[in-house]
């Protein structure tokens, strides 16, 4: 029994190592592995890192992406019953849904285009200077919550490499599993 356990280890192993010399175009390329790209945001969208480049200190995308133009109400849910239990349907024509009490309206794009996007590597984001220590129930054993007193602006800089997690996609009951953690950095603009 040890022996197949050491065998099965020593070709997951190698099947491991065969795969950790697979460029991330590779990997991107096969149905067998999930990359997943993390994304940088742009005003109008989330966008994944292999489609952007660097010029100077700005960020643009390599290729155009589908930005939402019109966003309009495309669904009206409505809660009955004790059971709160909602029901949804799609909005009719020339109809102008009205928001209420058991009524909830959703939002969808209906307009896009594809856009060439850019936002600059350095951007300002507002963070907490100064915190105060709050004791739930007046007493320390009983928590701790935190407050902000003051808030201060700072300028923080876009990271321009990033780690891209492989997966290789499980089948049936197995899960998916991380066969590479590969460094990604973002390329000049062409």
């Amino acid at each position: 029994m040890k022996l197949v356990i050491a065998i099965a280890l020593a070709a997951m192993s190698t099947v491991t190592l065969a795969a950790s010399h697979k460029t991330l175009e590779q990997y991107d390329a096969s149905y067998a592995y999930t990359v997943q790209w993390p994304v940088i945001g742009f005003s109008a969208a989330q966008v994944p890192v292999k489609n952007v480049c660097i010029d100077g200190d700005t960020f643009k995308t390599i290729n155009d992406v589908k930005v939402c133009t019109k966003q309009a109400v495309v669904e009206v849910c409505t809660t009955q019953g004790k059971e709160q239990n909602e029901s949804c349907r799609a909005v009719r024509r020339g109809e102008t849904p009205k928001e209420g009490p058991r009524t909830r309206l959703v939002y969808g794009c209906v307009a896009s285009e594809r856009q060439a996007l850019s936002v600059s590597q350095f951007y300002e984001e507002k963070v907490c200077t100064k915190w105060k220590r709050n004791y739930v129930g007046g007493k320390e054993r009983d928590g701790l919550s935190w407050t902000c007193l003051a808030y201060d602006t700072v300028t923080k800089e876009r990271a321009d490499n990033y780690d891209v997690s492989v997966l290789r996609n499980g089948h049936g009951d197995h899960n998916d599993i991380e066969v590479a953690n590969i460094n990604f950095e973002l390329p000049a603009c062409k």
